[in-house]
């Protein structure tokens, strides 16, 4: 697990550094907004699961980049747990190629909203 998160961080890098290279005035913005389950919380970064099957054995998560201008509503980041519910709010940018397709340059966290606590009790998988 932390090899696959090491690695997710290494790319998102990598795409980072080649944004840079795009003047931003020539990317498309796409704001996007997305609830799910705090799965990781750590002071530059955090994760959600978005979309899980127990049944079928998958969760779908993302990663989120974290930096001062990053707005939090309701809870900070200490005070959030894993297994809450939170949202996130944030901008997805794209450069045209040559061939006319969208490719993903990086995606810039904007807001983190507290939703719901953990639920605590007995759970089933069933």
């Amino acid at each position: 697990m932390r090899i696959l998160i090491i690695s997710a961080i290494t790319v998102l890098m990598l795409f980072l550094s080649i944004g840079a290279c795009v003047p931003e005035e020539e990317m498309i913005i796409k704001k996007k907004e997305i609830s799910g389950t705090l799965s990781t919380a750590r002071p530059n970064y955090l994760s959600i699961v978005y979309e899980s099957d127990k049944r079928a054995g998958y969760e779908k998560e993302m990663m989120f980049m974290l930096d001062d201008k990053v707005k939090f509503l309701k809870k900070n980041l200490v005070q959030m747990k894993e297994g809450d519910e939170i949202g996130v709010k944030y901008e997805e940018y794209f450069r045209k190629t040559e061939e006319g397709k969208e490719e993903f340059v990086k995606r810039v966290t904007k807001e983190v909203r507290f939703i719901k606590p953990a639920s605590t009790g007995l759970k089933s998988d069933f």
